[in-house]
């Protein structure tokens, strides 16, 4: 088991950008990861990444359920008030892992961080890829007041909660600032937020994508897609 952990001040640069002296592009490593490991019922309890500075990378930020795992655990995951910028691909990214079974990833916070000018989503929160007939199960504390501005690409989000990823009904993601996003400025594929007093404006595509989940008011999204439409949608 590994607990009460506190991952605070650190700088971690990758080398996305950066060439060999042949001219080869070097591949950029994940900055900060957490992660369920590859074994069996690893626990990795009450982790506060916090006022870390990860650009650069892959993703700067990973907290994952592992690969190939069976029954790990993860609880209790702070992230807050940290930078992720200019990595090649998520800025923050909240997986259940690679083929992991039955992992859980509960209690995650993500606060008060800055997310911008990554080649892919700002904040990510997914069930993972090769998802096995055991799949991880995620939930969130919340995603508030967090800054995820001017990522770009084709999957340039300023923040997406992905499909089976539910809320407990009241969890919020609010007070979060997603504008000039290439693509959307927050968007939710699962059920059970609460959307509140968050701006996005000037996306590429739609502001705000509510995704059949609780309007909670003060949200302002506008000048949003191609006419200026697609604002805050159902």
């Amino acid at each position: 088991m590994v607990h009460d952990i506190t991952i605070s001040g650190n700088t971690i640069s990758g080398t996305f950008g950066l060439v060999t002296k042949g001219n080869i592009p070097l591949s950029p490593g994940d900055g900060l990861n957490v992660t369920g490991g590859s074994g069996t019922g690893n626990q990795v309890q009450d982790i506060t990444i916090s006022s870390n500075n990860a650009s650069g990378n892959n993703r700067g930020i990973l907290v994952n359920g592992g690969t190939n795992s069976l029954n790990a655990v993860l609880d209790g995951i702070d992230i807050t008030g940290n930078t992720a910028k200019g990595n090649a691909s998520q800025g923050i990214l909240v997986s259940g892992g690679t083929n992991s079974r039955s992992a859980i990833i509960s209690d995650v916070l993500i606060d008060g961080n800055q997310s911008t000018n990554n080649t892919n989503r700002g904040i990510h929160v997914t069930q993972g890829s090769s998802v096995s007939t055991l799949p991880p199960s995620i939930s969130l504390a919340g995603v508030t007041n967090n800054m995820t501005s001017k990522n770009t690409g084709t999957n340039g989000d300023g923040i997406l909660i992905s499909s089976s990823v539910p809320g407990s009904g009241t969890t919020p993601i609010s007070g979060n600032t997603a504008n000039m996003n290439d693509l959307n400025g927050i968007e939710l594929r699962s059920t059970g937020y609460s959307v509140s007093n968050n701006t996005a404006s000037s996306n590429g595509a739609c502001g705000i994508i509510l995704g059949g989940n609780t309007n909670g008011g003060g949200n302002t999204a506008k000048k949003n897609g191609q006419n200026g439409q697609c604002n805050i949608t159902p």
